[in-house]
């Protein structure tokens, strides 16, 4: 029995193989290869490259496993939509947009994932490291940081490339809260490790401000119950943790009426001024005034030419006010070799007057004349005419003065405290 071999025929537009397979006739006038049409079509290991476009809802392509090569089109308004109906990505032509009805979630196991505006990074989320970092889009190396590390311990810096200037500024429209659990807000010094500035909301409310060469030398603001406030400072190596008010203006200090303002050691006992620019403890008249007390010595320089130059005990006080002497206490250190033998007045007077109803307060008559050692001598001042305008103490010194000059380097010198109070005569 012999064989018949069978040629393969061309397919033609006119000659089908069948109904389902047959050459069809192009919008161009060529030919396609193939035309599958049936209800299913089942392709393995489809490879399809070039571009492809045209996908629809009435050309839909299942592909199970296989691969795409080359470029897929989808149109402008269309979108890859996934099984749930809540998850695609979309473009409108010109936007992009990626929604889900859940979570999305990004893996990067290179790292990093970054944004960038078509030429520069951006965003750069690190997240091996993990920190986001938000860089300037003229430098890179101007940026804004936000790391994370072990314990969820967290840096918030900055970086400006070239010079210290990529300054935090935080303007919110409200309140700014900071509520750490330890209660305390550090700031640190950029220079050292010691902490510079310390908030503290505990107990007792406090705040301290650090020396950086040495933080335990600081000061301190402390607020207790009832509002109870006190400002201490502490040196850890010696008791030198001065206070200082240096204002461009007055300095107030207003307590209630009922209370007091003390001057005490810190140990809580009474203070005793020691030196002629210490505070001192004032008794008051009833007029309200405060009682004051001035120290100046006179050199044996000036003792010799106090006749002609007057020594100032009380600067003037200013417009209209006049100064009204208590007391004026002399104490005097002789020359060991040499006598005071010259008969002279030392006045205590308005602005060197030696003159009496001219402003002279008092005077001390032969001042130390033959004595023969130190002295200790008083003031008296008069009680009657002292001077023939109201006006003449306005605005004056209070000095002493001599009337006449006493015997050179007879006295070495002469310490004068003065016990007064200012009268305002305006």
């Amino acid at each position: 029995m012999g064989f018949v071999q069978t040629m393969p025929k061309p397919l033609s537009i006119d000659r089908a193989v069948d109904k389902h397979l047959k050459p069809v006739k192009d919008s161009d006038g060529t030919l396609t290869a193939l035309e599958i049409s049936t209800d299913t079509v089942r392709v393995k290991d489809l490879v399809v490259s070039g571009t492809t476009s045209g996908v629809s809802d009435d050309t839909k392509l299942p592909l199970t496993g296989g691969t795409i090569t080359g470029n897929t089109t989808i149109g402008t308004d269309a979108k890859l939509q996934f099984v749930d109906g809540d998850e695609f990505i979309a473009s409108d032509g010109t936007d992009m947009f990626i929604t889900s009805g859940g979570d999305v979630t990004v893996s990067a196991d290179g790292g990093n994932i970054t944004m960038n505006d078509g030429t520069n990074t951006i965003f750069d989320f690190d997240v091996d490291e993990p920190a986001l970092t938000i860089k300037d889009d003229a430098d890179a190396d101007d940026y804004f940081k936000i790391a994370v590390a072990a314990n969820g311990d967290s840096t918030i810096s900055t970086n400006s490339d070239g010079i210290a200037s990529a300054n935090l500024t935080i303007f919110p429209d409200g309140n700014i809260a900071l509520k750490p659990a330890t209660d305390q807000v550090t700031i640190y010094s950029t220079t050292g490790s010691n902490n510079v500035v310390l908030f503290s909301g505990e107990e007792n409310r406090r705040h301290r401000f650090y020396s950086n060469a040495d933080a335990a030398d600081y000061m301190e603001l402390a607020i207790a119950a009832s509002g109870e406030t006190t400002i201490s400072t502490v040196d850890d190596g010696a008791a030198i943790a001065h206070l200082n008010l240096v204002a461009d203006g007055n300095v107030a200090i207003k307590c209630n009426p009922s209370g007091r303002i003390d001057l005490m050691e810190n140990d809580g006992s009474t203070y005793t001024p020691d030196g002629d620019s210490n505070a001192t403890t004032k008794l008051y008249v009833d007029t309200g005034d405060a009682i004051k007390v001035a120290t100046v010595t006179i050199s044996e320089a000036e003792m010799n030419a106090l006749h002609t130059t007057e020594k100032v005990l009380v600067a003037a006080q200013g417009a209209g006010k006049v100064i009204i002497p208590i007391s004026a206490i002399f104490f005097v250190d002789r020359d060991a070799s040499t006598a005071q033998a010259t008969s002279s007045n030392m006045c205590v007077s308005m602005n060197g007057s030696t003159t009496p109803t001219a402003g002279l307060w008092g005077y001390i008559k032969r001042f130390m004349y033959n004595e023969s050692g130190d002295r200790i001598l008083g003031t008296p001042f008069s009680g009657g005419e002292i001077a023939q305008a109201v006006s003449l103490g306005d605005n004056v010194p209070l000095t002493a003065k001599l009337t006449a000059a006493i015997t050179s380097g007879s006295i070495d010198s002469v310490k004068v405290v003065t016990a007064y109070y200012v009268y305002d005569n305006s």
